[in-house]
């Protein structure tokens, strides 16, 4: 069994089409500025849009692979970006930064109790006055779309196999990834080679969350991470906009 996303870390921007980067960024824009730290980083697609507005970009995320793919999105602003290999627990600063994003569930792969530890690390990491942008799948997502059900698909190159287990506090994610070998002395190969890994998401509750970044000297905006407008009990993706006010 592999760790999350050294597997998956390069097929990630296939199944990812369904996440309008563009359309996210283009609502959390105007905290792009300055000195701007990313956590869970991940492949770089996000990095690239901040990179057009931010002065310098540290991205961290814990996954080696995807973060090669990152560094090769990103060749070109390399100057203004530098990549840590860390989780978002652990990293460390040279200096303070003026605003924080975790986009695309990375909080979702901590627990609650972790939540507050990374809600004081991100406050001590940045500037009053800052702010700190991130996104979860809802309670209702992980428990009711997610849940205990199995997804796939099926591409001339790849298959994979998702299959869940829901517990009280989160679901584990099986994800077999049959990968098609290429074999150059053979254009009609037909061998497949199956690789394995496993992921954890912890079910979080909005208010839970607003707490531990409250306590953290945070002041906490929720927003629906689909529309942007107001939160319903069906929202699948809850974005938080933490204003650091001490």
């Amino acid at each position: 069994m592999q760790k999350a996303y050294s597997v998956l870390a390069g097929y990630y921007d296939s199944l990812m089409t369904d996440f309008n980067y563009t359309e996210y960024y283009d609502y959390v824009r105007r905290y792009a500025k300055g000195r701007v730290l990313e956590l869970a980083s991940g492949s770089g697609v996000f990095t690239a849009l901040l990179l057009s507005s931010a002065e310098e970009v540290l991205a961290v995320d814990i996954s080696r692979e995807m973060l090669d793919i990152a560094k090769e999105r990103n060749f070109r602003n390399r100057k203004y970006v530098k990549f840590v290999e860390s989780s978002m627990l652990d990293f460390e600063l040279m200096h303070k930064m003026d605003n924080a994003f975790c986009v695309c569930d990375g909080v979702n792969y901590i627990s609650q109790e972790e939540v507050a530890i990374l809600a004081a690390k991100v406050s001590d990491s940045i500037k009053v006055g800052g702010h700190f942008i991130f996104d979860i799948s809802s309670s209702y997502k992980l428990t009711t779309v997610i849940a205990n059900n199995i997804f796939y698909e099926d591409t001339d190159d790849f298959t994979y196999l998702w299959t869940n287990k829901l517990s009280d506090k989160s679901v584990q994610m099986d994800i077999a990834v049959f990968e098609k070998e290429k074999d150059s002395n053979d254009c009609h190969n037909d061998t497949y080679k199956r690789r394995d890994e496993q992921h954890s998401q912890y079910i979080h509750e909005q208010k839970n969350v607003v707490d531990a970044m409250t306590a953290a000297g945070f002041d906490v905006k929720v927003v629906s991470g689909e529309d942007f407008g107001e939160v319903k009990p069906d929202s699948k993706r809850l974005l938080f906009i933490c204003h650091k006010i001490k």
